[in-house]
């Protein structure tokens, strides 16, 4: 992972906020003024938001794939966000300076770390970060050393764990930490949104004229693009992908948007237990937005690899999929190993071979494309891909 140095520093005042020119090829970040906090705000409690929205479908996904705690983790999923946004209302509300962005977004990161939210990496839906955990069950990479008020909060919740308390805690991880800020700035009609890079998701907030602030949720510090292209201490950057926009990287994510991409992730949990609903889902991702390279990928993916999909057209459809997975993102060597196997499941062994060679160049996958195998039965659909 690239070393970062010299990152530009967040000064807290109105006017002094780290921001970036989207498609400006790498030009230094400027200090632009902040878009003033709104001086009238909804009511606690009243409005509905985004993330809400997700709870609901990932509670009727869960009760059709027969999930018997569906009902009572969504009840307690839908507690959980009340009662942090609340308190992200009275917090905000209290501020000496509502108009400073960057303090805002610190007394946001303050309330979860004081709810016992912790970074680990992955977390795979929203309901898995709003419902409590044992702290010691983050399968992932887990980390509470970024701010002070995390440090703290830890280190209490060690000690709670060691008296014998049994605490709870929320796990999240950069896109789910996300949707919660998408969700105060709902509350708060302030102008904060998600984006991404590939394998990261942050905030954006716009301050007019194609001036942002960037923020990520799992380090609780501003970086501007040019930063999230070499990479930060969560992410692995991405210079290629930052000088093309078509894909919707680097972009603030409509409410649409983010139900698309949360459709990629309900089509990762459903895929291993009932593949057709899985499928339904990376389709609808795809119409909400024709951009959503993963979702090409992912449903490309399945109808390559998946033993119940087994007829010439699924695998000319894969082909499709895949090609268009890796015209949006030339520069991922995953899309090119997903292009290989829907090849093979379309029997065009000499361009399946071809394509793995300037992939990963598994000697296991070579072999089979030697032999006339595709790839379903060999592998496995997993929701990481």
């Amino acid at each position: 992972m690239t070393t970062r140095t010299g990152l530009y520093t967040i000064i807290p005042l109105v006017a002094s906020l780290v921001v970036g020119v989207p498609g400006c090829g790498g030009a230094t970040p400027r200090p632009l003024p902040v878009s003033p906090v709104p001086a009238t705000r909804p009511t606690s409690g009243i409005q509905a938001t985004t993330v809400h929205k997700l709870l609901h479908r990932e509670r009727d996904l869960a009760l059709e794939l027969g999930d018997a705690s569906a009902e009572a983790r969504y009840i307690e999923s839908l507690a959980t966000l009340d009662k942090v946004l609340e308190r992200i209302e009275v917090k905000v509300s209290a501020m000496q300076e509502p108009h400073d962005a960057t303090g805002l977004l610190n007394t946001i990161d303050n309330v979860l770390a004081e709810e016992d939210f912790v970074l680990c990496i992955k977390t795979d839906l929203v309901t898995d970060m709003l419902v409590g955990s044992d702290p010691g069950a983050c399968k992932g990479w887990r980390s509470s050393e970024h701010t002070q008020q995390r440090a703290a909060n830890w280190r209490r919740i060690m000690t709670e764990a060691s008296e014998g308390k049994h605490p709870r805690v929320h796990f999240f991880d950069c896109d789910l930490g996300s949707l919660i800020f998408v969700a105060a700035g709902e509350r708060l009609g302030l102008p904060i949104q998600m984006a991404e890079i590939p394998d990261h998701a942050y905030i954006r907030w716009s301050l007019g004229s194609e001036r942002f602030l960037n923020w990520d949720v799992n380090t609780a510090r501003s970086y501007s693009d040019a930063d999230f292209a070499e990479g930060t201490p969560t992410s692995s950057g991405c210079r290629e992908c930052r000088r093309q926009h078509d894909d919707g990287l680097f972009m603030p994510m409509s409410p649409s948007d983010v139900e698309s991409y949360h459709d990629v992730l309900l089509g990762n949990s459903a895929q291993t237990r009932n593949p057709h609903r899985a499928e339904a889902l990376f389709r609808e991702s795809l119409r909400l937005r024709p951009v959503g390279a993963l979702a090409a990928n992912n449903l490309a993916w399945l109808l390559a690899v998946s033993p119940g999909y087994l007829s010439t057209e699924v695998g000319l459809e894969s082909v499709t999929l895949a090609q268009r997975a890796v015209a949006l993102r030339p520069w991922d060597v995953e899309s090119r190993d997903t292009l290989s196997c829907a090849l093979a499941a379309a029997r065009r062994w000499p361009e399946a071979r071809e394509v793995e060679l300037s992939a990963y160049a598994k000697a296991s996958r070579l072999d089979r494309i030697r032999d006339g195998i595709d790839c379903r039965g060999f592998e496995s659909l997993k929701p990481t891909r």
